[in-house]
Order: C-alpha cells, then sequence, then structure tokens
C-alpha cells in the first residue's frame, strides 16, 4: 500500500509505503501516531494514522495484469 501525508511545516507530500493491507493492521504494527521525516525541510514529526491517506500500488496491478495475460492463453492451450 502506498501512503502519504502532508508536512506539517511546509506542506510537501510525505510518501511511504507499507506492506498492511488495512488501517487496523498498520496501527498494530507502527501505532497510532507515524513517525515521518520531511524530504524537503527535514522536519521529523508524528502523524496520526487519520491524517494519513492510501493508493492502490502500481506494482500489485502490473502483477495481475501479467498473471492474466499469460496465464489465460496458457488455460486455453491447456484444454
Amino acid at each position: 500500500m502506498r501512503l502519504y501525508t502532508n508536512c506539517h511545516n511546509c506542506k510537501k507530500e510525505i510518501r511511504f509505503s507499507s506492506w498492511d493491507s488495512d488501517r487496523v493492521e498498520l496501527s498494530k504494527s507502527k501505532g497510532n501516531k507515524i513517525e515521518l521525516t520531511c524530504k524537503k525541510c527535514g522536519q521529523t514529526d508524528l502523524y496520526h494514522l487519520n491524517r494519513i491517506k492510501a493508493t492502490e500500488s502500481k506494482i500489485a496491478q502490473i502483477i495481475g495484469l501479467t498473471i492474466f495475460l499469460i496465464g489465460t492463453p496458457l488455460v486455453f492451450l491447456w484444454i
């Protein structure tokens, strides 16, 4: 899962990745507040999970599409 939030100081977007599939698992592994460092201004701060948003990982979509495109013809050739 690709996660992002905005820096409290400079408002620049902070992006990071996690293998947790949902907010509950993220809370269990990292806690309710996550310490992040802004790459632009260098400020380290705690960010509450409610302030963090998620987007789908494009890698998972690419892997799924590749398996579909390779697997579908193989199924028809096997039959």
